[in-house]
């Protein structure tokens, strides 16, 4: 099975935007600001906005010290993942089938 690096990019990226929506959505029901947030998770006000718009690919670490700081959990932190996931997975298997 050949290895296809814009493919996994794609999902890379799409994955990315799911956890950064969660992000931004529990923040915003908090009334906290990127800066107070990012403050308290030590990071860049700047890099908290690119996790939220799906434009960073964080570490697990960054995204846990956020998710702490904003009162989620790992699961609920990726929980909106898993349709995606499989969404982006079913769509590569039928490509590379094709």
């Amino acid at each position: 099975m050949a290895v296809d690096k814009k493919k996994d990019a794609k999902v890379e990226n799409e994955l990315n935007k799911v956890v950064g929506k969660t992000i931004r959505l529990r923040r915003k029901r908090l009334g906290k600001s990127i800066e107070t947030v990012a403050l308290d998770a030590n990071i860049h006000p700047s890099y908290l906005s690119e996790i939220e718009r799906g434009k960073s690919t964080p570490s697990y670490y960054i995204l846990l010290k956020v998710a702490y700081v904003i009162g989620l959990n790992n699961h609920a932190l990726f929980a909106g993942t898993r349709k995606e996931i499989e969404e982006l997975l079913k769509e590569k298997e039928f490509n590379e089938k094709s």
